[in-house]
């Protein structure tokens, strides 16, 4: 029996502009170490908050949320996450700062209506 030849198949990377686009992002820059009980200033909090990285940090508390997702969206989910090479918080973050961005003006009225009230 012949071997079969691939030649014809495009074998190239089928995620690459994706993963391009997540090695062309830039490092966030890393949380100052701090002593041991001592508390983090302002500034260590906002940045661990923005990163999402205030596990075992004393005084950096995150927003969090228990979610469900249909199994076609948690397999979408995690599916993309490890093809950009992050972590599921990282990309469901990722997608809703994208949708913040697209509607950013709803969103501002959104909130001048919250803040009227």
């Amino acid at each position: 029996m012949a071997k079969k030849s691939f030649d014809e198949l495009n074998t190239s990377n089928v995620f690459e502009e994706t993963i391009e686009a997540a090695a062309a992002e830039t490092i966030p820059e890393p949380i100052p170490r701090q002593k041991r009980d001592e508390l983090p200033t302002v500034e260590i909090v906002e940045q661990a908050r923005e990163q999402g990285r205030t596990q075992g940090r004393k005084g950096c508390k995150a927003h969090r949320f228990n979610m469900a997702f249909s199994p076609k969206a948690y397999d979408f989910i995690t599916c993309m996450a490890r093809v950009r090479g992050e972590t599921i918080t990282a990309f469901v973050n990722h997608l809703i700062e994208k949708c913040i961005d697209d509607n950013q003006e709803i969103y501002q009225k959104a909130l001048e209506f919250r803040d009227s009230l």
